[in-house]
């Protein structure tokens, strides 16, 4: 993508008014005018010192301005890296990310990974495209390992745990309340291989790129998400699609139990 002065202009205005917050917004190609703008959007994150969000009302509000052609966001300290969360969002989107680095004043420019993945445009429908379900296909299509002894039985998040093959392990020191979900996880517990250690629930500095989360509320596993570093989380919310954004502060103490694949060991 090349950036024009006046685009450049408009993205760096934007970020130094929202500095010390990450800013955000599309780049879209103008038919009416024939030029390529700006459009700025809301960071919908929780914690948009660190992350940014677009939200689908500004998605679909740029789109009806005219094609886009990419994302942009701000990093207001000197961090020319892209991360996990940024890369995600525009291999998901296939548009090319613009990132600028308020510190040093430089752009830099993401281009996505072509990716076959199939997940990404699925529409939410419980038991057929849902939380579980782009589990099995990320696992599958962007890191080639078939979930066997999951798919035994019907697709809900119970069978997963009970139905793990040998493959899996507790994440030493994740949360695991074996009183709540006793029930439930009978041969979970029975089979697990760490005994895990009473936690505050979410913990960046235990768990690695590529686990598995489990939510839990009131006793119940209600949702699923895969852990993509950086606290960001890939996961399939009711009435949307697929998406990468960083975990709600809501759901950090819901992280009940975490699942890590022996490939990541």
């Amino acid at each position: 993508m090349h950036l024009s002065e006046e685009l450049k202009d408009e993205i760096k205005s934007h970020s130094l008014e929202e500095t010390p917050k990450e800013c955000c917004g599309l780049i879209v190609y103008d038919d009416d005018k024939g030029k390529v703008k700006a459009i700025r959007c809301t960071n919908q994150s929780e914690n948009k010192e660190k992350h940014f969000e677009i939200s689908a009302h500004d998605y679909l509000r740029a789109s009806l301005s005219g094609k886009i052609l990419g994302m942009y966001h701000s990093h207001p300290e000197t961090t020319k890296s892209f991360s996990e969360h940024d890369k995600y969002q525009s291999d998901g989107h296939k548009i090319d990310s613009v990132l600028y680095i308020v510190d040093s004043d430089e752009f830099e420019i993401y281009k996505p990974i072509e990716s076959n993945s199939s997940f990404w445009t699925k529409e939410f429908k419980m038991k057929h495209n849902d939380c579980l379900t782009v589990i099995y296909d990320f696992y599958k299509e962007e890191l080639g390992i078939e979930l066997d002894g999951f798919d035994t039985g019907p697709k809900d998040i119970e069978n997963v745990v009970e139905n793990r093959d040998e493959n899996w392990v507790d994440v030493p020191s994740q949360r695991i309340d074996y009183k709540k979900v006793e029930e439930m996880f009978q041969k979970y517990k029975s089979i697990s291989c760490v005994t895990g250690i009473e936690t505050d629930g979410f913990d960046p500095n235990v768990l690695k790129k590529y686990d598995m989360l489990l939510l839990d509320l009131h006793g119940q596993i209600y949702h699923m998400a895969v852990y993509l570093g950086g606290e960001s989380i890939l996961h399939h919310p009711p009435k949307g699609y697929p998406r990468v954004e960083s975990i709600k502060h809501s759901w950090k103490k819901r992280v009940n139990i975490a699942l890590r694949h022996k490939k990541f060991l």
